[in-house]
């Protein structure tokens, strides 16, 4: 019987994790809260994140981009993004992490529209490490 209902729970906790993330017109998304998520990552060559998006009729703000807990170069939401040319950045992103950005050989101009970023990372050469092409950076 233990068995069971520690089956049971571990097939809700899979189910649960899953419902959090999801993907709107190519852009990966995860939920961070009741009413925010972050950026996961996407599969676009001009990709401009929106300020906020809505799943399952819920409305979420749009505050992170994702870079997972103790960041590596591993794990950066877009890393080794070879196809992405462009990024466009909402006035809603308050955090980017180390490296979300890293080895995206292809990206070439960001445009940002965003409020002064507290980024756990304190310099652009960590978010855009390896990203030899960038030649713009918008506001």
């Amino acid at each position: 019987m233990k068995r069971i209902v520690l089956f049971a729970l571990f097939l809700m906790l899979g189910y649960l994790s899953n419902a959090q993330s999801f993907t709107i017109e190519g852009i990966t998304y995860a939920a961070t809260s009741d009413s925010t998520c972050e950026v996961r990552g996407a599969t676009l060559t001009d990709c401009i994140i929106p300020p906020f998006v809505i799943h399952d009729s819920v409305t979420y703000k749009v505050t992170s981009i994702w870079g997972g807990p103790g960041t590596t170069a591993s794990q950066g939401a877009f890393r080794n993004n070879h196809t992405i040319h462009s990024i466009g950045i909402p006035y809603t992103i308050e955090s980017i992490s180390f490296y979300a950005f890293y080895r995206c050989t292809s990206l070439s101009t960001v445009y940002y529209n965003a409020k002064e970023i507290n980024s756990n990372s304190t310099s652009s050469t960590v978010i855009f490490s390896d990203c030899p092409n960038i030649t713009s950076l918008k506001a």
